[in-house]
C-alpha cells in the first residue's frame, strides 16, 4: 500500500485541455485489490491530446476503466468501486480487467448493466459457470477470454448479446482445420490424376 501512496494525483495533469477524454487507467500498478483504486492516481500520458477531468462532485468523466495487467484475484468490489469513481455504475461501458489473476466473475457485476465491452484475457477463468454470469449485461457486445482455462468452451452459444468473443482457440482451430483440409484436397489430386504410387 505504500507504493500507491506515492502515485497519488498531481492536479496539475488533470488540467483541462480540449480533445477526447482518455481511459482511467490503472494499468501495470501492480495493484492487488480494486479498492486500492480510490487512493491512487491513474496513469496520465502527457503528451495524449486527450484530458482526465472529473466533474463537480470529484467523479471521473470517461467511459472506460483499465485495471490490466495488475495481480487483481478478487474483483467482488469492483461495482462499489466503479460508483465511487465515477458517480455511478451507468457512465462504464468498457471495462479492461485482461492480465490479473481473476478465478471468477462475482454476481456484483450484474450492477455494471452498461457494460458493452469487457476485456478479461489472460485471467484464470475456468469454468463456464463464470462467464454465464455476464448474461445479465445486455448491453454486452464484445468479450475477449484467451488466455483464460475456459477458452475451449463455445461461450457465444450462452450470451446471446455478444456479436465478438475474441478466442485464441477458435482461430488456432481454423488454422489446424483449414491446414488439414488443405492437405486432404492436395492428396486427392493426387490420386485422381494418378500420381501417388
Amino acid at each position: 500500500m505504500t507504493e500507491l501512496a506515492d502515485k497519488k494525483c498531481d492536479e496539475t495533469q488533470l488540467s483541462e485541455r480540449p480533445g477526447i477524454f482518455q481511459p482511467l487507467d490503472y494499468s501495470f500498478l501492480n495493484i492487488k485489490n480494486v479498492s486500492d483504486l480510490t487512493v491512487c492516481c491513474p496513469r496520465i500520458i502527457p503528451s495524449s491530446n486527450s484530458v482526465i477531468k472529473k466533474d463537480i462532485n470529484e467523479k471521473w468523466v470517461t467511459r472506460t476503466l483499465k485495471i490490466n495487467n495488475n495481480q487483481i484475484e478478487d474483483i467482488s468490489t469492483l461495482p462499489v468501486v466503479v460508483h465511487e469513481l465515477f458517480g455511478d455504475t451507468s457512465s462504464l461501458t468498457w471495462l479492461d480487467i485482461s492480465c490479473n489473476n481473476i478465478p471468477s466473475i462475482p454476481n456484483s457485476f450484474s450492477s455494471l448493466k452498461h457494460l458493452k465491452i469487457i476485456y478479461m484475457h489472460g485471467n484464470k477463468i475456468a469454468t463456464l459457470q463464470e462467464v454465464i454470469k455476464l448474461r445479465q449485461l445486455p448491453k454486452l457486445t464484445k468479450l475477449t477470454l484467451h488466455g483464460n482455462p475456459i477458452e475451449k468452451e463455445k461461450v457465444m452459444t450462452y450470451i446471446s448479446s455478444l456479436k465478438q468473443l475474441l478466442l485464441t482457440m477458435l482461430f488456432r482451430f481454423l488454422e489446424e482445420h483449414t491446414s488439414q483440409l488443405s492437405l486432404r484436397h492436395h492428396q486427392a489430386n493426387y490420386v485422381a490424376f494418378g500420381q501417388v504410387s
